[in-house]
């Protein structure tokens, strides 16, 4: 990834060919510099099939295409609410909502 940020730096910023980076002796001093590290995953998260989910954001970017950016959302469970709500609770914007402290779902919430 940095690698190909790089090249697209170069030829944004119009950097002589002379004076181009070339190899790959940069990056560990620039990832030491910055603090950036990579991470293998395991288990569950190690065993993504990597196509399916390059071809399901390729869906996902066509249809939040057809949206302006300002009706795109973030569905993180608790950015969306700061979002939408400000300083207002969802119940005053009409919302049944509730949680409980330790944030699991009990079967009292599929029996209401």
């Amino acid at each position: 990834m940095l690698r190909e940020k790089r090249k697209r730096f170069e030829v944004q910023f119009e950097v002589p060919e002379a004076s181009r980076l070339t190899g790959d002796g940069w990056i560990a001093p620039f990832c030491k510099a910055y603090k950036i590290k990579e991470y293998r995953r395991h288990g569950e998260a190690g065993s993504v099939d990597v196509e399916a989910v390059a071809a399901e954001q390729t869906r996902v970017q066509k249809i939040l295409s057809t949206f302006p950016p300002k009706d795109r959302f973030n569905f993180d469970e608790t950015r969306l609410f700061a979002l939408c709500f400000g300083n207002k609770t969802p119940q005053s914007c009409g919302f049944h909502y509730h949680n409980n402290k330790k944030a699991w779902m009990t079967t009292e919430l599929f029996e209401e």
